[in-house]
């Protein structure tokens, strides 16, 4: 049984595989080395990213499996670790802090919502 030190660096070692967006492409108004928080279930269970979260004072971003996830196993991965993990994610690139983006599905439309 893997430990989720052994989960993460398995997928982080996939993760850097994958290739990359240039710099004129890239969508977020932060830096593709931005630390961003996200839920350990997406990259241990390989569970769709369903909800963005901006924080109200920072605008940390937090990318999460759903609603209610399971804050003690919040992870820090840069953001774009997370867009080469789901690049749908760029569909809400534009969130404004404090506010959250919910789907209902990967691949369904993203729903906002003032926090």
């Amino acid at each position: 049984m893997r430990t989720p030190g052994t989960w993460l660096a398995a997928a982080t070692l996939a993760i850097s595989t994958l290739s990359c967006s240039s710099a004129a492409e890239w969508p977020f108004a932060e830096p593709k080395q931005t630390l961003v928080s996200a839920e350990l279930t997406l990259f241990n269970q390989h569970r769709p990213i369903l909800v963005v979260v901006r924080s109200v004072g920072d605008g940390q971003w937090m990318f999460l499996a759903d609603e209610n996830p399971l804050i003690d196993l919040a992870v820090s991965v840069t953001l774009e670790e997370i867009v080469k993990l789901d690049s749908t994610v760029v569909e809400v690139s534009d969130l404004a802090p404090g506010w959250k983006a919910i789907r209902t599905g990967y691949g369904r439309p993203w729903q906002r919502n003032k926090q």
